[in-house]
């Protein structure tokens, strides 16, 4: 399923829990940047409600389904997370449950290869951004603390290598940090 936009609207999921459905599927993978791996979870999170309301009024639950996460970008860290962020009437609706947080994560960076500079500096920017929100949040831990510490490391040292010289190394430890911001 790949009908949706860079920041997917609700009626974009609809489609691909209608598509789940149909196909009876019973497992998701989701390959891509935040937006693929944000429609899966929230595809996985209502793909058992009743379609008679929103599913965004409903009581969340865990449906059970198998997620696996293999992100093509480094910077929103949605592989880890159990948060999702979709668009109802171009207002953005964060979705959040525990069960939505991926089964599996493939975090593997020769995806990160052939990422145009501009995707890059913006992915790297949203890892860092995510590291220093978690850092400073009322409601982290000295877990999230320390993870948001690691993730914000790895970035600074390796992003002039990542951005400009797109070395393996490079790849590697930008596609760790932003897990590392996403865990945090």
């Amino acid at each position: 399923f790949g009908g949706f936009t860079s920041n997917p609207k609700y009626e974009e999921v609809c489609e691909g829990v209608k598509l789940y459905r149909k196909e009876g599927c019973n497992g998701i993978v989701a390959v891509g940047g935040g937006s693929p791996i944000d429609v899966a979870k929230c595809i996985k999170l209502y793909a058992k409600m009743p379609d008679d309301r929103l599913y965004l009024q409903q009581e969340y639950t865990d449906t059970g389904i198998p997620l696996i996460a293999m992100p093509t970008t480094a910077g929103t860290g949605s592989e880890s997370t159990r948060f999702a962020v979709i668009y109802l009437d171009g207002v953005k609706q964060s979705v959040h449950h525990t069960s939505i947080v991926p089964n599996y994560a493939i975090l593997c960076a020769d995806t990160l290869e052939h990422l145009p500079i501009y995707q890059k500096k913006c992915t790297l920017l949203d890892a860092l951004c995510q590291a220093i929100e978690s850092w400073w949040s009322v409601y982290s831990t000295p877990e999230s603390i320390s993870l948001a510490k690691q993730a914000a490391v790895l970035l600074m040292q390796y992003a002039r290598e990542y951005v400009f010289e797109n070395t393996p190394c490079a790849r590697e430890k930008i596609m760790q940090a932003s897990n590392l911001a996403g865990q945090a």
